[in-house]
């Protein structure tokens, strides 16, 4: 079980020139971090960054393309060292990914991804996708009190949905503990950004992370969500039809379910 309260998503350049990403990211300073993921795209459709028009590239096999992680914590120790994060990679058809937690402050000067890629490769877009707390979890527990489905109204492949245009104030004093997106035929390239009424941030958080329910766990850390300043952003629509692959398939039906 994972549980969520704060999220950094952040967009990597890999060029094969380079071989060192440091973790030099304000978001993350001074902050526990509990999970960090590595999110790429899929051999079989594209996915596309929430920041850019950018094609979030497929990861190559391991010895092809090579990660690794090293955390060195606030007080000087290396907890981590050239960790395998070819294991940490969640995309479209990758969902047996490892969760870790760390449950540490970083030194983000000497913290670090380290890869190793072929020749030819030119820049790759990745997204580094981190958990981490500003301060302690609430008590858990995973009694359903209700739940919400909406449906989310896509009508373009690059769009940024105000929660408040389809929730309405429907989730006002409401305390998430879960959110499930729902699909058929949709493969969703999507992100949820939410704030919290309380300043926390859920920073375009993948629905394919946490659309994995069978295997995996993810909890909310009770949090209230203000609809007017989170957004469901829509980054293209793929939908499988006797086995090909058809871009562009817009006014589908996508819902989400909140689990209060």
């Amino acid at each position: 079980m994972t549980t969520i309260q704060n999220v950094a998503t952040i967009e990597l350049s890999v060029n094969e020139s380079d071989h060192r990403i440091p973790f030099l990211y304000d978001a993350i300073k001074n902050k526990k971090i509990n999970n960090i993921y590595l999110f790429c795209g899929s051999l079989d459709f594209d996915l596309t960054s929430p920041y850019s028009q950018s094609i979030i590239d497929p990861i190559g096999p391991i010895g092809i393309e090579d990660y690794f992680l090293n955390l060195i914590d606030a007080n000087g120790n290396p907890f981590v060292k050239n960790y395998s994060f070819n294991n940490n990679i969640v995309s479209g058809d990758q969902i047996n990914f490892e969760e870790i937690s760390f449950d540490r402050i970083l030194d983000l000067n000497k913290s670090h991804l380290l890869y190793n890629i072929g020749t030819n490769f030119g820049i790759r877009k990745l997204l580094l996708v981190i958990f981490y707390q500003s301060e302690n979890f609430k008590k858990f527990d995973d009694e359903v009190n209700g739940s919400i489905t909406f449906e989310v109204p896509i009508t373009s492949t690059n769009q940024d949905i105000l929660l408040k245009d389809f929730v309405s104030n429907n989730l006002q004093g409401k305390k998430i503990k879960k959110i499930i997106p729902g699909y058929n035929q949709i493969i969703p390239n999507s992100f949820l950004d939410l704030v919290t009424t309380d300043g926390k941030h859920i920073q375009n958080l993948p629905s394919l992370l946490i659309g994995n329910q069978g295997t995996k766990e993810f909890y909310f850390d009770n949090i209230e969500i203000d609809v007017e300043k989170s957004y469901f952003r829509q980054r293209g629509n793929y939908t499988h039809h006797m086995g090909i692959i058809q871009p562009e398939i817009v006014n589908e039906k996508f819902t989400l379910t909140f689990i209060f």
